[in-house]
């Protein structure tokens, strides 16, 4: 999560809420030769000539110490093996990559130890040409023998992750002290070149291959804005902005990396995390309870003021939870099971009464983004890509007709007591219930489901679906159909699709509920820095 603020009073808080959203970029090429940045789609929003980023305040003020509240604990300050629990934070703060994202783009790199890039317009290869000023903390510079050393040690003892871009290189070399060229032996593997990109570069001088695998509580020697000053195993680590910085000035990072010190507490119970919280033992929480973010805050500091609650919508896909059907199994190949389960969840009732209203749906896997293609027509260039699948693609998905369905939530579908629907919240959909029985194999009156049991069961999946079924009490004898529903059209028979990869963002195998991320920002209550967008941590 990004965070661009001013901290007053004692604290800041903030909630981000998902929205629902899926999209399709088109396809373009990069340009050969050499630049200062690397998109995966089309070209890199920003000219060569940009001074910061967009989201970033370049005179923001330095200084101060925040002190950052983490659930769980760490054995070791290496993040790039698998043995131990590690501080994540070390990557970005202390260790940096080639080049660096730009938060407000799908897929786009900047330079950071490199100055430039070059590449071909096939990606068969990347050559890297390095910052002369780069250095790493203890003063001496980076070097291409730095970034070879590196890759072969990530490929070779590395997270599995690293292993197996890093070996897709079919030759790596140095033609100079500053230039890195890796050549992909035509693996065909358009994002490669900017997964190297992010390859975190380690000092050559300073780490031991035959150790590298072991976890250690000695904070790593990296070229970042931050140096490892104290750490208490377990519980916390300090990290002190490096006043020797090389690359304060870049402007990827004009605006960032602002204070003076950052403590990371660790908490291994949440309920004692926020506990400390409230007795102001630290400066920064992101919530992601409803019922807490709901009624938690009611403490003297929150009512005083000292305790600030605020929404901010960052505009990048959001975090979802999702329900994803598996069409290869034959249950749910028939799209009008997954359209009568959709139809069974009741997401507006389950918002209001389970989660206070913070959620929001989401109708793809770029929840909250500008990349979504829900509810906006499929343009030309988009037809032209979906034309060998349109036949497989509902007219209403490409035209952005498409809607989920909704619900009033309201009170004439309430739950009773013993967890069973009313009566009236039966008469669902008869087409539905036909479809679900053909596929469990029940009698029709055994299967039809009001949004009474969707609310009570599929939330909870505490059962499968054909026991589910077996829950369903039967239509009431004197009764079959609603009103409403006698005069509802039968669904074509044999419809089955097959959803593809290809199909991208159109292709809407999932409906879900997006969860929402809730949080909280703390400061002294004299001011002393303010907030900036930090950069986002490569995991």
């Amino acid at each position: 999560m990004t965070v661009c603020g001013r901290i007053r009073l004692r604290v800041l808080a903030c909630v981000t809420l998902a929205l629902g959203v899926t999209p399709l970029a088109p396809l373009c090429e990069a340009k050969a030769g050499e630049s200062h940045a690397l998109a995966m789609h089309g070209a890199p929003a920003l000219p060569p000539s940009f001074t910061h980023m967009p989201y970033a305040r370049p005179d923001a003020p330095k200084g101060g110490r925040l002190v950052w509240g983490i659930l769980g604990t760490f054995d070791s300050l290496n993040p790039l093996i698998v043995r131990g629990i590690a501080v994540q934070q070390i990557r970005g703060f202390v260790l940096e990559s080639l080049m660096t994202r730009g938060n407000d783009e799908a897929f786009t790199l900047y330079g950071l130890l490199a100055r430039s890039v070059e590449t071909d317009d096939a990606r068969s290869y990347i050559t890297f040409h390095l910052d002369p000023r780069a250095r790493f903390a203890d003063g001496k510079p980076v070097t291409a023998e730095d970034v070879l050393f590196s890759w072969e040690l990530l490929r070779d003892k590395g997270r599995p992750n690293h292993r197996q871009y890093y070996s897709k290189v079919a030759k790596a070399e140095a033609p100079d002290p500053l230039t890195v060229r890796f050549d992909f032996g035509g693996a065909g593997d358009r994002e490669l070149p900017l997964i190297l990109g992010l390859m975190p570069v380690l000092p050559r001088h300073a780490v031991d291959p035959a150790t590298f695998e072991e976890t250690t509580m000695t904070g790593p020697i990296g070229s970042g804005p931050y140096r490892v000053t104290a750490v208490k195993p377990g519980a916390s680590v300090t990290l002190t902005r490096n006043p020797d910085y090389w690359g304060r000035d870049l402007p990827v990072n004009r605006g960032l990396w602002n204070f003076d010190e950052i403590r990371l507490d660790f908490y291994r119970e949440s309920n004692g995390q926020f506990e400390a919280f409230k007795r102001g033992l630290y400066d920064f929480r992101v919530e992601r309870e409803p019922l807490r973010w709901h009624s938690g805050y009611d403490f003297p500091a929150a009512r005083s003021g000292e305790v600030i609650r605020d929404t901010i919508k960052t505009g990048m896909p959001q975090p979802s939870e999702f329900l994803v059907f598996n069409t290869r199994r034959p249950i749910f190949s028939d799209i009008r099971v997954r359209q009568a389960l959709t139809l069974l969840f009741d997401f507006e009732w389950i918002n209001r009464n389970y989660f206070f209203g913070l959620y929001v749906r989401s109708a793809g896997f770029f929840a909250g983004s500008e990349l979504s293609a829900y509810g906006r027509p499929a343009d030309e260039r988009e037809r032209e890509l979906l034309k060998p699948f349109t036949a497989r693609i509902p007219a209403d998905i490409l035209d952005g007709n498409y809607r989920l369905p909704v619900t009033d939530g309201g009170p004439d579908d309430a739950v009773t007591a013993s967890g069973r629907a009313s009566p009236g919240a039966c008469y669902r959909s008869r087409r539905m219930a036909r479809v679900w029985a053909g596929h469990l194999g029940a009698p029709p009156t055994r299967v039809m489901a009001g949004r009474g049991q969707s609310r009570c069961l599929l939330p909870l999946l505490s059962t499968t679906f054909h026991r589910l079924a077996a829950l369903v009490p039967p239509l009431p004898a004197n009764r079959t159909s609603s009103p409403a529903e006698e005069s509802a059209p039968e669904a074509s028979p044999g419809v089955k699709v097959s959803v593809g990869p290809a199909q991208l963002s159109r292709a809407l195998v999932v409906q879900a509920v997006a969860a929402p991320v809730v949080g909280v920002f703390a400061a002294p209550k004299t001011p002393r820095a303010r907030l900036s967008e930090p950069n986002e941590v490569e995991m």
